[in-house]
């Protein structure tokens, strides 16, 4: 049983997604109408497009994630017996979360840090402030993953 707080949570992160896609969409229409009908086009707004598009990939991400959405290969899994396939299944996601964790996590914890200093030289904002999607990205795919776990320990997932 899914609660309240759990539907809010991956309501809010996909309606994040949703504002972003839609964002980028407007903004791009925008920049196209500023520079070849009225001749002047907009300095920042490919770069906040850009922006947008990196926080919508890695928040996203998480999103696929917990909607059982990224390609998965269960050839070898499926032919095992029943009773073995969850833990292979536990296992798999164990691996995920290690790997996300090592490159999500703590390079893009790294790269937000060595970014800290830098100016964006279009919109003069932190340059951490785009790479810090990364890190937020990792750890919500981090922790859908763990719920996955969840779901499958229950008995919820196939």
């Amino acid at each position: 049983m899914t609660s309240k707080i759990q539907v809010w949570w991956d309501r809010f992160w996909e309606i994040l997604v949703i504002v972003l896609l839609f964002g980028i969409v407007v903004l791009a229409f925008t920049q196209v109408i500023f520079r070849y009908i009225l001749n002047s086009p907009l300095t920042w707004s490919e770069a906040i497009c850009r922006y947008m598009y990196v926080w919508m990939v890695f928040v996203g991400s998480a999103v696929v994630i917990n909607g059982e959405g990224h390609l998965t290969l269960t050839f070898f899994v499926d032919k095992m017996p029943e009773r073995v396939q969850r833990p292979l299944k536990v296992v798999a996601n164990l691996i995920v979360i290690f790997i996300l964790f090592l490159i999500f996590i703590k390079e893009g914890a790294y790269m937000t840090n060595v970014t800290s200093r830098q100016i964006s030289a279009t919109v003069g904002n932190k340059m951490s402030w785009i790479y810090v999607a990364i890190p937020v990205g990792g750890v919500l795919m981090v922790l859908n993953t763990l719920r996955r776990i969840v779901r499958l320990l229950k008995g919820q997932l196939q």
